[in-house]
């Protein structure tokens, strides 16, 4: 949304607060303010949505209230969140499967540092990808995958298929365990 917002003819920068719900324009110097704001809303309607222009105290108080993140910010929180996300479904797995502390403790690490390792060698493949284009369905996917894989030993196949279920709804496929 911000790199299209980004393209409006006097859009000098787009940033969005952290909920996503309010949108910041700061048009070019020169540019007609009125045109600039007339554009955005009719971008923002054409998604369905019901832009509502912010002025005076309303203003004053959203610009000093809220964390505003650009197009190279923004995409901090997916990252945070998708992590997040993958760890408490791993958590939920282990209560569920009701792991001894200590198998639960082992696989939500191995789950930390797989999803840590995943994250720096994708970002070290062919030069760092802006966090708002990544992939989060391929790297929730492949973190499904590798921790089916790397959790042998720590639980059985049966298991492990279940945890590669349980990562499913993430990942939208399902890794399949190697049953060797």
């Amino acid at each position: 949304m911000l790199e299209r917002l980004d393209k409006i003819d006097g859009v000098e920068a787009s940033a969005a607060n952290h909920t996503g719900t309010m949108f910041r324009i700061t048009v070019k110097a020169g540019a007609e303010r009125e045109k600039v704001a007339e554009a955005v809303q009719k971008d923002l309607a054409a998604d369905n949505r019901n832009p509502t222009r912010i002025t005076g105290d309303g203003l004053a108080k959203a610009l000093k209230d809220e964390e505003w993140r650009d197009i190279t910010r923004i995409g901090q929180l997916s990252a945070a969140e998708f992590r997040k996300l993958n760890l408490d479904r791993v958590r939920a797995f282990a209560e569920g499967e009701k792991l001894d502390k200590d198998v639960a403790d082992k696989l939500l690490k191995l789950a930390e540092t797989e999803w840590d390792r995943l994250v720096k060698e994708a970002d070290t493949k062919g030069g760092v990808r802006p966090p708002h284009r990544t992939d989060w369905r391929g790297r929730c996917g492949e973190f499904a995958k590798v921790l089916v894989e790397k959790s042998k030993g720590l639980l059985t196949e049966d298991q492990r298929d279940r945890l590669g279920k349980s990562l499913t709804n993430l990942s939208g496929k399902l890794p399949s365990a190697d049953k060797k």
